[in-house]
């Protein structure tokens, strides 16, 4: 769970920020205008870029805390996701990434400009966000300032660094054997294709002894030692560096439930920039319209593989209860009318994209076949207000399935007459009860489920996944010899595998035995069953999909638990029952996601093809 902050970061305050879209047609870039919130507003705009992939996943809530602490402190901030990245349009295989990630910089440079009206531009980046924004600073004239928190000096170093946080992941968790285009990489589960895995290695912005701005502030990691090259060439180059040493990295680069905002490094960046720009007067109205004439909120039309003939539409909506989202739709040319909803719910804290963005390949697939997909983040996730009795970055909030019928609500304004929940792990919990829940539901889609009915004992993360794919490691490695070799010869922990063998089989024998109990009719039936349930879902019409990747500890649950039930169930035209080979719990190899995703389109098109 997270942590308090030392002081309180507030909701978003008036003016509130505002989704955008900015970039020529051909790259358009999602973000969130942060107007100032201060009286005395400062004559500087800040664009805050990135890090990328898993990375940008688990910081991607402190940002926006970092932009609403700039935003109460007068500064005006952009903050985006860059080009294929996010919610922007585009994809991780389309050519001349890294060119348009810094692209994407000089777009969200002119649009915090026009919106802002400062005159003093500062770029503030994280990790790989900070090479690129040095990179965009010394292709410019227009740069100020610049705020680098961690970050590389270079490409190669990113690539280093995340090649070695990939492999730390696969001696966590067993690695399923999958395969990638030749030369393509993934990096925490996202993709890097060739021809930017060496755009990457050559990529260093101060190579070429440019001066790219007046004045920097760094900010090193707090749990290792920092590469000290980039304050050190930037001193050569002539800016003035400044170095404050602030906690907050540590804390916020975790997995997203665990994740806590960076108060210090917050209050650090926003009195650096508070001392170094005086005060300005704010917009007028006549400037507001005169962004808009410009289309700066225009929304975006996007063409992604493989429907790449397939144009969608994409809008940001705003929901009751502060909820935010993304609505996928057919372009007016391609609507072939159907009035069939989908939201996507949040799995686990990860914001509305989805694992390894998942359900950004899903919403505009499904969007190109006619549905209107709604992406929409829980409270206290992603760009989502927290309500005032909840915690932020809470994978199972009390509140799930009352936000999914604000969801609901908005899809059926829109003209939807069916309408069909779809969660992955925790998102799959909040679809089981919305089904449970919510009358005149169409469909639900439960994927990879950990629990069916959480409880504030339970844990947030997936040790007990863990322990089960571990335990499966041990009792396949124990039937080979090299393994018995590596024994004997002191290459294995036999304490950990003692550990978690015997975890494994106390779960295993009091599942069989709690089964034996029922069977025999000497075991009351307990409150939760969720076999039980999940038919009582299919009695009220709703039409249910439950999906799990091979070896997932919920398929595992189910089949000890339920075995009889899912036989029964699966006689059911309004049930179905799949399990996806070769893939982990959050599809992260390519091959996984890509099966998945033709499996759900299958159903979809089967179940949920309605005019």
């Amino acid at each position: 769970m997270t942590a308090p902050l030392r002081r309180p970061i507030a909701q978003p305050a008036i003016p509130p920020a505002r989704a955008i879209y900015f970039g020529p047609d051909d790259r358009r870039v999602f973000g969130w205008y942060h107007a100032p919130h201060s009286d005395e507003a400062r004559d500087c705009a800040v664009v805050l870029c990135a890090p990328h992939g898993y990375e940008a996943v688990c910081s991607h809530r402190a940002l926006r805390h970092w932009a609403e602490g700039l935003a109460d402190a007068g500064i005006a901030v952009v903050r985006f996701d860059y080009h294929g990245c996010g919610d922007s349009a585009g994809s991780d295989d389309d050519p001349g990434r890294v060119r348009a990630w810094v692209d994407s910089i000089g777009d969200a440079i002119e649009a915090a400009r026009i919106r802002s009206g400062a005159s003093s531009i500062v770029l503030a980046g994280l990790r790989l966000g900070a090479t690129l924004a040095l990179t965009a600073a010394s292709e410019r004239d227009d740069v100020d300032a610049l705020v680098l928190w961690a970050a590389t000096p270079t490409g190669r170093a990113y690539l280093r660094e995340g090649r070695a946080f990939t492999r730390l992941m696969t001696t966590m968790v067993e690695t399923l054997k999958h395969t990638l285009p030749d030369g393509t990489e993934q990096i925490g589960g996202f993709v890097l294709t060739r021809e930017t895995v060496a755009a990457l290695t050559s990529l260093d912005p101060m190579a070429a002894g440019r001066t790219c701005a007046k004045a920097a502030l760094w900010i090193p990691r707090d749990d290792v030692s920092q590469d000290e090259r980039v304050p050190e060439r930037l001193t050569q180059l002539g800016v003035d560096v400044e170095r404050r040493d602030v906690a907050g990295y540590a804390a916020m680069m975790v997995d997203p439930h665990q994740s806590v905002a960076p108060a210090a490094v917050i209050d650090a960046t926003a009195a650096w920039l508070r001392d170094r720009y005086r005060t300005r007067p704010r917009p007028s109205r006549a400037r507001v319209q005169h962004e808009q004439e410009l289309g700066i909120d225009a929304p975006v039309s996007t063409r992604t593989a493989p429907v790449a003939h397939r144009p969608v539409h994409e809008t940001p909506v705003t929901l009751a209860d502060g909820l935010s989202g993304i609505i996928a739709e057919p372009a007016a040319s391609n609507a072939n009318g159907k009035r069939t909803g989908v939201v996507l719910v949040n799995a686990g804290s990860v914001r509305r994209i989805g694992p390894n963005r998942l359900y950004v390949t899903l919403a505009r697939e499904w969007a190109s076949l006619g549905y209107t997909v709604l992406r929409m983040d829980l409270g206290g996730l992603g760009d989502s207000d927290t309500p005032d009795d909840a915690t932020e970055n809470h994978p199972y909030p009390g509140h799930a399935v009352r936000d999914i019928e604000h969801g609901l609500a908005l899809l059926r304004s829109r003209g939807a007459s069916r309408v069909v929940v779809v969660g992955l792990c925790s998102g799959a919990h909040a679809a089981f009860h919305a089904g449970l829940r919510i009358p005149n539901l169409d469909g639900i889609v439960v994927i990879n489920p950990i629990v069916f009915y959480w409880k504030p004992t339970d844990a947030l993360d997936v040790s007990a996944w863990l322990n089960f794919n571990e335990s499966r490691h041990y009792e396949s490695s124990a039937k080979k010899l090299d393994s018995w070799l590596r024994l004997f010869t002191g290459k294995v922990n036999v304490t950990h595998v003692a550990r978690t063998m015997l975890a494994r089989y106390w779960s295993v024998s009091r599942a069989r035995s709690i089964s034996m109990l029922r069977r025999a009719r000497l075991m009351r039936e307990a409150s939760e069953d969720a076999a039980r349930d999940l038919a009582r879902i299919c009695d009220r019409g709703t039409d249910v999909l439950l999906a799990f990747s091979e070896g997932d500890p919920g398929l595992d649950f189910m089949r000890r638990h339920h075995a009889g039930a899912l036989q029964r169930l699966s006689r059911r035209a309004n049930f179905a029952f799949h399990v996806v080979p070769n893939a982990d719990h959050t599809f992260t190899p390519l091959d996984a996601r890509a099966r998945v995703a033709e499996r759900l389109t299958v159903h979809m098109v089967e179940h949920h093809d309605h005019a």
